[in-house]
Parts: structure tokens; sequence; C-alpha cells
């Protein structure tokens, strides 16, 4: 068990005087979950290691944790790459033994994979011919819902899992990442991160969304005022 693991277990401890059954507590990590490339004028996503798989592959075939193993590299090295950054894991991002499956299981995959590139604002900066890396990275990594529904413990836990670790190891994988300008990067947090994020990172964020799970059949942006 790692520090933050401990750290975490301690901030559920103090703010539950009973600890749910089913609370998670390994380490949920970032993720390549797919490739974005364009084929006959129209973007679709193909598996991570392997863009002869078709749209099947994403998400599921091949993720990749970052940071990746040695083996690993030559796949996530990529000067053009789309990063999502969502809140912490929920429910369906860990398997029954509890162990991290990755983010964004469940509905919040689904409708990244099915309404993410039906997004203008996105599909409008991307350029024909480069292929796109789509990673999945989340502000906190641990369950800070506890497995409850969102909302109910979700804000407290997260906001102290930040205070006592969660911003430091954030700014650690932000800066592994060597993020440039031409990495296109969504704040995509609930109201539990979204200012916190935002906080870290600024001007590099190139567009504020909803929290997946809240997408429909379109996407609108997010105004800072929103915080």
């Amino acid at each position: 068990m790692n520090k933050d693991q401990v750290k975490f277990r301690e901030v559920v401890s103090s703010t539950l005087k009973e600890i749910k059954d089913g609370v998670r507590y390994a380490r949920c990590p970032d993720q390549m979950v797919a490739k974005i490339s364009s084929k006959g004028g129209v973007y679709h996503f193909t598996s991570p290691k392997n863009p002869n798989e078709d749209s099947e592959g994403a998400f599921t075939n091949g993720r990749i944790n970052i940071p990746p193993s040695d083996s690993d590299k030559k796949h996530i090295t990529t000067s053009h790459r789309i990063i999502i950054i969502l809140e912490s894991p929920h429910v369906d991002e860990f398997n029954g033994e509890g162990d991290a499956n990755g983010p964004a299981y469940g509905k919040t995959g689904t409708n990244i994979k099915n309404l993410l590139l039906m997004f203008r604002g996105l599909t409008g900066r991307l350029k024909k011919g480069n292929t796109y890396s789509l990673i999945l990275m989340n502000a906190i990594q641990y369950q800070c819902s506890m497995g409850w529904s969102a909302g109910a413990f979700t804000k407290k836990i997260f906001n102290q899992c930040w205070k006592d670790f969660g911003e430091k190891d954030f700014k650690v994988r932000v800066r592994n990442l060597n993020i440039s300008e031409t990495d296109i990067l969504i704040n995509a947090c609930t109201n539990a991160g979204f200012s916190q994020v935002e906080r870290i990172l600024g001007e590099d964020i190139k567009f504020r969304l909803h929290h997946p799970c809240l997408w429909h059949k379109s996407i609108k942006t997010r105004e800072l005022k929103d915080k």
C-alpha cells in the first residue's frame, strides 16, 4: 500500500462514522484509451495499440496505463493528444475484487465514445492526417464517492484528499505528461474538482465541459463563471 492509499483510508475513516461495504481503495491509473484519426473525412476511434482495429477495439482492448512501462512508451509518445480530465473514479471503474479497471467505464465511457467526436468545437481543432491519442485522467485517482450516488460524500472527500495529497499528486502527473501547445486539454470534472483543476492548468485548458455522464445528444461548453 503506497502512502497516498494510506492517506485516502485516513480521509475515509475520518469522514464516515461507519465505513460502507464496497469502498474501493485501489488507485485508478490514468490511461490512453483510444486513438483518433480521420478516414474519408470522418473522425473515428481505433484501438490504442492496434490502429487496424475499428472502434470496437477502442476504450476496451489494449488500454495503456500512464506512466507506461518501457515497452509501451512508443504507444504514448506522440505530439498530438486529447487529454480529458475527470474528477475521480466511481463504481464501474473497479472490478468485483476491488482492483481498478481504469477511468471512464460504464455510462461515462459510453458517452465519451458515442458523443465526443460529435462535439464540433473539438473536431474543428483536429487536423486531418494527424492521429491523436485520447488520454483519460482523474484529478484524484481514488474513489471519492465511496461507491455512493454522486454527490453524497464526493465533494467532502475530494476536498480533503486534494488538501492532504491530491493536489501534489495531480501536479506530478501533469508534469510527467509534458503538456505542450499541441495538446488539447478538456476539463470535464464535476463541481467537486472543476475549480481545482482550473487553478492548476489555467490557460492550458482548451475546453471546459460538463462531466461526460451528463452528456446527451449534444455537448455544451461550460463557462468559467460556473466554477
